[in-house]
């Protein structure tokens, strides 16, 4: 009798945390598998302890794949716990990439951490040094 409530009590346990986790967990792993993101299920449970946004998260490391711009998730995850505006960044991120120039992430968090528009500061840089590919200060 014993044996069974133990049972009962475990079967009713796991039911109550996949009800909780299963909305966002499983829905994370189901859009890293998809978009073939490489993030671990451990990195995703550390991202959670640290009380990180891992939909902002993901949703920038898509972005910038689809993008393909390289960017590291340990650095995305650190400035995002900053307070810092990483969307603005990636975006310019892009939008320098399309332009043809090369702007690494950190010059483009501090950009916008200084509270620039990163548009209108690469549209400066590319006016002034013309033939200079690589964006050093913004």
């Amino acid at each position: 009798m014993q044996l069974i409530l133990y049972f009962l009590a475990t079967i009713g346990g796991l039911t109550i945390l996949f009800v909780i986790f299963r909305l966002k967990i499983f829905q994370h792993l189901g859009l890293i598998i998809h978009q073939n993101l490489d993030i671990s299920l451990q990195e995703l449970m550390f991202m959670y302890f640290r009380n990180s946004n891992v939909d902002l998260i993901l949703k920038l490391l898509i972005i910038s794949k689809k993008a393909n711009i390289i960017i590291d998730k340990s650095e995305i995850e650190a400035y995002i716990l900053g307070g810092l505006d990483t969307e603005s960044a990636l975006q310019g991120l892009i939008y320098a990439k399309g332009k043809g120039y090369q702007l690494d992430l950190k010059e483009a968090i501090t950009c916008v951490a200084s509270k620039k528009n990163i548009f209108d500061s690469i549209n400066n840089w590319t006016r002034v040094n013309p033939n200079n590919r690589t964006i050093t200060q913004l």
